[in-house]
């Protein structure tokens, strides 16, 4: 069963004091045809046109998206949308073209998971971790957490038993 109460526990802890996100995640628990109705837009783009269980995780989700909080990438994403990514969630603007091989066609070697733990060796040295906000999905939300957030981050999201936040070099 669900804790709401520790999901608000992590949007809050993840969001400081803007607490519209946790407005958003409150609709989705309390009025979920409501949140469905005032969302419909971008919950039509996963799928979505009722409420359902995992509503008030994939609030959490749309939320931080919406917010600039986290990118969320295709599982065969590529190199240009992954390197976007990172440039909007860790705020360099670096060239992170180095993650990438190419063959003599120009095709992508590897999808984007297999280039996670290179990401995580260069944002560790900065004491960061690329994490991963599990929804069930061929999509990897994506968030940038500094080292001594993580944990709590990621016990909330077991508490609140929706779904995980895990280290992308496990995703």
């Amino acid at each position: 069963m669900p804790d709401n109460g520790k999901l608000i526990q992590l949007a809050r802890y993840l969001m400081g004091p803007d607490s519209s996100l946790v407005d958003e995640i409150e609709l989705a628990i309390n009025k979920p045809h409501d949140y469905v109705g005032r969302f419909a837009k971008r919950l039509h783009l996963r799928g979505i046109r009722q409420p359902h269980n995992m509503l008030p995780w994939i609030a959490l989700v749309d939320g931080l998206l919406e917010r600039g909080q986290l990118e969320e990438i295709d599982w065969k994403g590529s190199p240009e949308e992954v390197q976007a990514a990172l440039r909007r969630i860790t705020g360099q603007q670096r060239e992170w073209a180095w993650l990438w091989d190419e063959d003599p066609e120009g095709r992508f070697l590897r999808p984007p998971r297999e280039l996670f733990p290179r990401i995580n060796e260069q944002l560790d040295n900065e004491g960061r971790m690329l994490m991963v906000i599990d929804i069930g999905s061929d999509s990897y939300p994506l968030i940038v957490l500094a080292h001594d957030r993580m944990i709590e981050a990621s016990q909330l999201a077991r508490l609140a038993g929706y779904g995980r936040i895990i280290p992308a070099i496990a995703a």
